[in-house]
């Protein structure tokens, strides 16, 4: 980014084949330029319904059956606040190491 940024009133959800299985909110934070990566803290919960081995199975099984939604606030250093929201997200985009494609 050429300028800093707040990131405000996230929220997310994990799915399994379309099925809710976490929610989750993570804290504010502020990138400043030139930031590449974050460490994002939050909660989560299981959704209702949900069970961890549901959950487990993210690790254990196929995790191209992970999708995730994401919600927030993204407000530019003097520019007003823009609500950004992505839906269906396959999880192993977020999981990428680095920009190592092949993992």
């Amino acid at each position: 980014p050429q300028v800093g940024f707040s990131v405000t009133d996230i929220e997310g959800k994990l799915y399994m084949s379309g099925t809710p299985l976490i929610e989750g909110k993570a804290d504010d934070y502020y990138v400043p330029n030139g930031t590449e990566r974050i460490t994002l803290t939050g909660t989560a919960s299981l959704c209702p319904g949900a069970s961890i081995l549901d959950v487990l199975g993210l690790i254990l099984f196929d995790p191209e059956l992970y999708t995730v939604d994401i919600k927030a606030v993204i407000t530019d250093d003097g520019a007003a606040p823009v609500v950004k929201e992505v839906k269906n997200i396959p999880i192993l985009t977020l999981l990428k190491k680095d920009g190592n494609e092949n993992e």
